[in-house]
């Protein structure tokens, strides 16, 4: 495949503002599912977006980078996948900026002290409610979320890898 020079100039800019529904039909006149027709059941559902960054250990203790989620989202998963292993005495862990500046975490810490895969989760319930809707936390306003990552430092050979959130665009429920 021949690489363009230009593709920059050529990749799709659609944007949309969030939440994006997909699907056929919404219930419309349909009171009774119980009913219907299957064909006539309603299949609109919310567009699943995602954002991805490159993450590394850092000297400082909680690092912002290059995902803003929009306001009123909900989180389905953040991954991190680990190119380079980070030291097993550093942990790695999602957090959400709030108002004073300050950090609210979004995930347990996880060493990721090996390259691969690794499932980032909420572990207390305040962390599930951010989940649940980003804004929904004390502390943080009304607006999109910055994202940062907590990640240690790294003596020698830093750890590295490719954050992702996967998230429905202003859902706020």
């Amino acid at each position: 495949m021949a690489v363009n020079p230009h593709a920059e100039t050529y990749q799709g800019s659609t944007r949309f503002s969030g939440p994006v529904k997909a699907g056929r039909t919404g219930m419309g006149n349909a009171r009774n599912p119980g009913t219907l027709a299957v064909s006539a059941l309603p299949n609109l559902g919310n567009v699943v977006c995602s954002q991805s960054c490159a993450v590394q250990q850092a000297a400082g203790e909680v690092d912002a980078v290059d995902i803003v989620l929009p306001a009123y989202s909900m989180i389905i998963s953040i991954q991190c996948i680990a190119t380079v292993a980070w030291e097993t005495t550093n942990t790695f862990g999602v957090r959400v900026t709030d108002d004073t500046g300050g950090f609210q975490s979004l995930t347990v810490l996880v060493a990721q002290g090996a390259m691969g895969v690794y499932n980032l989760v909420p572990a207390t319930a305040a962390m599930a409610l951010r989940w649940q809707n980003v804004n929904d936390t004390a502390g943080v306003g009304d607006g999109d979320v910055s994202i940062a990552v907590e990640s240690g430092a790294g003596a020698g050979v830093a750890g590295r890898g490719i954050l992702t959130i996967n998230y429905i665009p202003g859902l706020n429920l």
